[in-house]
This record gives C-alpha cells, structure tokens and sequence, in this order.
C-alpha cells in the first residue's frame, strides 16, 4: 500500500475506530520509519519515531467488523489503546485487517493516511 510505505503498522497503536457511513477511521499513534518526510530519531525510552495520524478508508460501500470483544489496554502514561493492526492485505478495493480489536473486511475506493499537525 503506497500510503503506509513508511509506517510500520505491526508496533503502531490504535487508539480508536470509527466507522461511520462511507468511511472508516483507525485513529493511530503510528510509528514512522527512516524515508518518512515527519521521521526523527526515537524519543529518549521510544523504540520507534511515534507520530499521531489516521488511516482512512473512503468510499466505503461493504464493512464486516468482528469484534473479539476486548478492551482497551492501559499503558504507563494512561492513555488506552486497542493494540497494533497485525496483518492488513489488500487485493483491489477489498481490504482485511486483523489486530487484538477484532477483524475487518473493507469494500473501500480510497485509502489514505494523515498525520496530526
């Protein structure tokens, strides 16, 4: 996926999904590998560079969302997130993603990936 050339979706955190009609939204704390133009060297106790940033999936025409039914961990900051996505393929416009908040299958047109300013 051209989009996520430089992210490393596997040791990324999903902090939320939102599916609303034509869109779905993973909400992310993304970690950005050498290449990527917001790069820098990992923070001080940072395995990775961390930038928050969404992965966007537009045009959305079929959804199927498996939940495994877990809840958000807590980190040491107190901030929760859902896990990583662990798998993501893709053939076309179908998409299927897998992480410890369940599976998905996406009929999506567009797929795009935004950092937070």
């Amino acid at each position: 996926m051209p989009v996520l050339k430089y992210v490393y979706l596997e040791d990324s955190f999903v902090l939320d999904i939102i599916a609303r009609r034509g869109t779905v939204t993973f909400a992310l704390d993304a970690v950005l590998t050498p290449g990527h133009p917001a790069y820098a060297e990992p923070k001080p106790g940072d395995a990775h560079c961390y930038h928050r940033g969404a992965l966007e999936f537009h045009g959305v025409t079929d959804l199927i969302w498996h939940e495994s039914g877990l809840t958000a961990a807590t980190d040491a900051t107190g901030e929760m997130d859902f896990g990583s996505i662990d798998s993501y393929a893709y053939e076309g416009n179908e998409h299927r993603l897998q992480g410890e908040w369940g599976q998905m299958e996406i009929s999506a047109s567009v797929v795009t990936f935004e950092l937070e300013d």
